[in-house]
Order: C-alpha cells, then structure tokens, then sequence
C-alpha cells in the first residue's frame, strides 16, 4: 500500500516534540539562551502556522504539487538541519529554521481527502499518535536516562541520533516513492490525478476569493489550532501563549491543584457539553447544505478565539475566558467533523461519524496532551494506565472508521469518490477549488 509511507515523515516529525522534551527533563535547558518558555513559543508558533497553510495548499487541490516530492524534499531538508545542530553552537536559531519545515509532517491530513484507500489512511492517522505517545516516550526516556547514567548526554547527541533516524526516512523514501509513483499516479498526486500542466494560476485567483473558498480557510485555520496548542491571551500575563484547551488553560492561570476534583470537573466540561452539542447539531441539520455548515462553525470558532482575546486585553474576569472556550471547540470539532466525512468519503455527518469523532476527542481526556487524570502524580509525565486508555479508545476509533469505509453507500466514481446525494454539485465545488473543469468531471461522474 504506497501512501503508507506517508506516515513516515509525520511519525517522524512528531519525534522532533519527544527529543526537545526529553531533552529538558533531562536538565539540558541551560543550553539555550532564551528562557524555556519563549524557545518553546518561537519554536512552536511557526509549526503550527505552517501546518495550517499545507492544509489551505491541499484544499486548494493545487494540481502541479506532488505530495511525495514535497515530502521528500521537506524531510531532506529537516533532516539536514537537525544534522547541523550537531555542530552549530546556536541552537535556536536552527530549531526555528527547521521548525518551519514542520510542513514535512503536516503534509499527512491533506492526503486523507485524495479518496480511494482513505479510511484505512484515517484509521491509520488516528491510530498513530497514542501508539507513538505509548512506544516512542518510553523508549526515549530509557535512553535519555542511559546516557545521563554515563555522563554523556547532550543536545548535540540526541540530535545526531535524531538526524541518523531522519536520514533512514528519506532513504525509505527515495526507494519507495518512484516505485509508488509508476505503479498508480493518483497514490501520491494533491489532486488524485495530473491537471492541466499550462494553466493559467492568475485564472484560479477569482475562484480562490470567492466566499465558499475564505469560508475553508478560516475553518482550516481554526481546525489546525484547535487540534494543536491553541493560542489565547492569557489573563494574568497579557502576552500571547500557546495552551491546549482547556487542560493548560486551567494549568497556567488558575490556582487550583491539577489533582483536584473541581480543576478536573472544569476541564472535562467543554470536552463532554461540546460533544454533546456536536450529536445534536449533526444529526439535527444534516439536511442544510455544507457551505451553511462550514460557515456556522468558522464563526463559532473564530468568535470563541477572538471572545479569548477580548477578555484578556480588558481583563474581564476568568469565567468569560472559559465560556468563550465553548464555541471554540464547538466549532472546530464541527469543521473536523465535516472534514472527516469527506476524508471517509461519505458526504453527509451520520450518528456513527459524530460517535468516531467523539471517541476521538474524549482520547485526549486520557492522553498526556489533554485532561490530567487523578492517577497521574504531579512528576509523572505519563501513567501506563492513562496511556492504556487513551490507546484503547483510539483502536475503537480506527474499529468504527474501518465500519464506515465498509458500510459506505453510494456510487463511487473513477477518481475514487463517493457521493450518496444531494450536494454533488457543491462537494465538487469544496473540494476542487479553482478547476471547474474538474469540478463538473467530478460531478458528472458522481451521479
């Protein structure tokens, strides 16, 4: 199966977290220059801008991008420079750089909405991130504590390490992605097929403005914050910080122990009112049409972000802060929803979709990334059991995405979508920006 080897370069990426974190466990912070906490933003701000501008690249269906060169490319680079930092003594200067290629990783998501093999993909990309987090960190920390008990640990060593791992991705690459790339062209294209090779960018530009085209940049943008650290003002620091709602919310601003029934009780809230909400308004307004959908929930999102602000700037109390968390993450979980459906191929959210998605989500309430559990002691990173539960509602999640590849209806055109009704029309228009051409070939052969 040739686009499993798109996972590599994510998996890949998503060490890069794990070697910087294991690094200042460790006690190797001294070694940057800056404070802990503004490495850690300049480090990430860029990542996650990146990662929303692929997503805009892969919506946009660009038909000249080649998704295995483009990773080819970005993780050759990245590599290259995580090699350098073996032997550059500014540090952070690199890390930013090849933060910025972080786009290597984020290529990934785009690839689920090419169609053909895309539920076992999403199954896959579900499923990778908890089996990393329960694989990769202990056997990182068992190393890191190796060379620590030798008195040889450095930042020098973990990167050489890293960039050794690096290196046996890209060579996995160059080998795997000609071959991929002869055998079926559709495997590792953006747009599922070659586009016209001499079309005329300055013709895409109108079709690009127009609203149904802002209206999916604005929910790629809120759907990539919402899935990383989200950005918010933080009320008693007046600068912009990077927290994942709403566990590091409550973790930096409020007083109340992370072990404590109320702390938990108020982190746990958004996740379940949200998901609740979100059953209730996929299954109540199914029938209205996606563009609707999509704009409803870039303005819950982006309404909740900027409410986020607002309370900080003019030190409103914290409760307005949390209340503006809600329609942040009922809208973002929406747009994922929506996404989702059309990464799995069915056009329209249905009961079992919103049961994968929520699934999904209340994952993190066990993950290190989400709510701290009461089993987790202040200075463990991660309890097995925590892990374990995360693992366990992550493989249900890929267990129900593979059902709904499997009971998926409707009639399935040579480019590997699926279309049970309705709004072929505007599906094709969603997801082939700018190509008309395309978009009535999609639509054409749909019905």
């Amino acid at each position: 199966m040739p686009p499993l080897y798109l996972l590599l370069p994510y998996v890949w990426w998503q060490l890069d977290d794990f070697f910087i974190g294991q690094a200042r466990t460790a006690g190797l912070s001294a070694a940057f220059k800056l404070k802990p906490k503004e490495s850690e933003e300049i480090y990430t701000i860029p990542k996650f801008v990146l990662i929303a501008f692929t997503w805009l690249i892969l919506l946009f269906r660009s038909p000249n991008i080649n998704v295995c060169t483009l990773l080819l490319l970005a993780t050759s680079i990245q590599t290259l420079l995580v090699l350098c930092q073996t032997i550059v003594p500014n540090t952070e200067c690199l890390l930013i750089v090849r933060s910025l290629l972080g786009i290597g990783g984020a290529v990934f998501p785009g690839v689920l909405l090419m169609g053909g093999e895309s539920g076992i993909m999403a199954a896959l990309f579900v499923a990778v991130s908890p089996a990393e987090i329960a694989i990769a960190g202990p056997l990182l920390s068992g190393v890191v504590t190796l060379l620590k008990g030798f008195s040889v640990l450095s930042w020098q060593l973990l990167f050489a390490f890293h960039g050794i791992l690096g290196l046996i991705v890209v060579l996995v690459l160059w080998f795997k992605f000609p071959h991929s790339m002869s055998v079926t062209n559709t495997s590792c294209m953006v747009q599922g097929r070659s586009g016209p090779k001499n079309q005329n960018r300055r013709q895409r530009l109108p079709e690009i403005l127009k609203l149904k085209s802002l209206v999916l940049i604005a929910i790629t943008i809120c759907c990539s914050l919402s899935i990383a650290p989200t950005p918010s003002y933080l009320s008693n620091h007046h600068n912009l910080s990077f927290v994942s709602m709403p566990y590091f919310f409550f973790t930096i601003i409020s007083d109340l122990n992370s072990t404590h029934l109320m702390f938990n009780l108020l982190t746990m809230a958004p996740y379940l009112i949200c998901l609740i909400v979100l059953s209730i308004m996929v299954t109540t307004f199914s029938h209205h049409p996606t563009s609707a959908r999509l704009l409803t929930s870039s303005l819950l999102s982006t309404s909740g972000f900027a409410f986020l602000s607002l309370s900080a700037l003019h030190d409103w109390p914290l409760i307005f802060s949390y209340l503006a968390i809600f329609p942040s993450l009922i809208g973002t979980y929406v747009s994922q929803t929506l996404i989702l459906s059309f990464a799995l191929s069915t056009q329209y959210p249905n009961l079992l979709l919103t049961l994968l998605l929520s699934t999904s989500q209340l994952s993190t309430l066990f993950s290190p990334s989400g709510l701290k559990p009461w089993w987790r002691s202040e200075d463990e990173p991660a309890h097995p059991r925590g892990l374990g539960a995360c693992a366990a509602l992550m493989g249900l999640s890929v267990i129900l995405a593979l059902v709904l590849r499997w009971r998926g209806g409707g009639i399935r055109g040579n480019d590997g979508y699926k279309f049970v009704g309705g709004d072929e029309e505007e599906f094709g228009v969603l997801m082939e920006l700018g190509s008309k051409e395309s978009q009535n070939r999609i639509v054409s052969e749909g019905v």
